[in-house]
C-alpha cells in the first residue's frame, strides 16, 4: 500500500471512530481563574477534547462580547482562550466540525455557545444561527433559529455540576421553565442535531445537512 493509500485508508477509519464520539460532543464557554472565558469541546462531565487531538478539529472558532466587540480566540492546551473576555460579559461563539459521513447522509456539525452572567437581568437577543436566549422572566429561556422562536416540541438538555440530565421541551413560544437551583456549581442547558436541509462543500467535501448544536451555560457562585 503507498503511503497516499494508507493516508486516505487512516483518515476514513478515524472518521468511523469518531463520529459516535462526536454525537454526544458540545461546545460550551467556561470561566477560567483568570476570570477570562475558555472555549471547550466534549461531553459534559467527562474529560475535554485537547490539542493535539479533536479539539484541532475545530474550525473558524468565532466570539464576541454584549457589545459585539469581537474577541480574539487563542488556542491552548485543552481550550481556547477568550482573550480580554470576561465571565461577568455575556458571550457567544461560534464554530464547526468538519463533515462527518454516517449512514447515507453527510453532516456538517455547526456549534453555538453562549455564556450567562450570575445574576445578570440584561435582556439578550439571539445573534447566532441557533441561540438559547434567557428572557426577561427568571429562569425562562427562549430559542431561536436564524432570529425566529423554534417550533414547539424541541427537545434540550439541562446538566448539572452533578453531571445528571434533564429533558425540558419547548413551548409553543419556543420556550423552556428550567427549574430554580440554588447549588453552586456550572450549568449547561444544550439542544444538540438541529437539523437543517442545505447542500453545500466544506474543506472540499459535500455535505447533504447542517448539524446545528447550541449551548448555554452559567456559574452559580457560593453563597
Amino acid at each position: 500500500m503507498n503511503p497516499p493509500q494508507s493516508k486516505s485508508l487512516l483518515l476514513h477509519c478515524l472518521s468511523i471512530f469518531t463520529a459516535p464520539l462526536l454525537l454526544a460532543h458540545s461546545v460550551w464557554l467556561e470561566p477560567l481563574p483568570s476570570g477570562e472565558l475558555s472555549v471547550r469541546f466534549g461531553e459534559w462531565g467527562e474529560e475535554v477534547e485537547k490539542s493535539p487531538g479533536a479539539l484541532d478539529s475545530l474550525t473558524g472558532v468565532t466570539a464576541a462580547d454584549a457589545a459585539a466587540v469581537t474577541l480574539k480566540a487563542t488556542k491552548r492546551d485543552d481550550h481556547f482562550l477568550l482573550e480580554q473576555s470576561t465571565s461577568a460579559s455575556a458571550v457567544t461563539t461560534s464554530t464547526g466540525y468538519p463533515v462527518m459521513k454516517r449512514g447515507g447522509a453527510a453532516r456538517l456539525p455547526l456549534f453555538h455557545a453562549r455564556w450567562w452572567p450570575s445574576g445578570s437581568a440584561i435582556v439578550w437577543k439571539p445573534v447566532t444561527r441557533l441561540d438559547l436566549v434567557p428572557t426577561a422572566n427568571p429562569l425562562e429561556v427562549a430559542v431561536f433559529f436564524d432570529g425566529k422562536p423554534i417550533v414547539a416540541g424541541q427537545k434540550l438538555t439541562l446538566h448539572t455540576p452533578e453531571a445528571e440530565d434533564t429533558t425540558f421541551t419547548t413551548d409553543d413560544r419556543g420556550i423552556v421553565i428550567l427549574p430554580e437551583s440554588k447549588k453552586p456549581g456550572l450549568y449547561q442547558l444544550s439542544l444538540a442535531k438541529y437539523s437543517e436541509t442545505a447542500a453545500g462543500e466544506f474543506q472540499g467535501e459535500h455535505y447533504d445537512v447542517i448539524s446545528h448544536n447550541a449551548s448555554l451555560t452559567w456559574k452559580i457562585e457560593k453563597p
